[in-house]
């Protein structure tokens, strides 16, 4: 059995005729008559659409993770695609999803980073001379590179009387 997500556009119709966790009860036997179970759901109730659907502009939202067996999940998305209380939908593998975790763990790894920087280097002198550059070589320099000076000394310019780009 893999993770999945599924988001589901409902009808408001449906949460008016039948109760407001219509449609999430309407999910959740869903995904349990196709052999799934419900790990997690988030309801988000009344949303404007971003476009008209069979001429309405609100939705009744329901996000879900689930645990399904990958066979059951075309059967699934068939059944949610005859379903006429169902405007769209999308079911996605949780893999490619970030975790849940992710905003509860970037604290804590913002709270080792300061302390990463605090720690003394093993030989105080061992920076300095790994970021010094070596005096050998002359720094490059761009205004007196010999090829940029040929063209300008000739007096030969870019395309239509255009000065050549340095």
């Amino acid at each position: 059995m893999r993770d999945y997500e599924v988001t589901v556009i409902y009808d408001l119709a449906l949460a008016e005729s039948e109760g407001r966790d219509a449609p999430v009860q309407r999910l959740t036997s869903m995904v349990r008559n196709y052999g799934g179970e419900v790990t997690a759901v988030d309801h988000w109730g009344r949303r404007r659409l971003a476009y008209p659907i069979r001429h309405k502009i609100d939705g009744d939202y329901v996000v879900a993770r689930v645990r399904l067996d990958p066979a059951n999940v075309r059967p699934l998305e068939h059944a949610l695609r005859i379903d006429e209380q169902v405007y769209r939908f999308l079911v996605v593998r949780a893999e490619e999803l970030p975790p849940l975790t992710v905003k509860s763990a970037a604290p804590a790894a913002q709270a080792d980073a300061p302390a990463a920087t605090r720690e003394a280097p093993a030989e105080p002198g061992a920076e300095l001379a790994a970021e010094a550059p070596d005096s050998a070589e002359p720094p490059a320099s761009i205004e007196g590179d010999d090829a940029g000076e040929s063209s300008e000394e000739s007096g030969e310019s870019g395309p239509e009387g255009e000065e050549p780009n340095p």
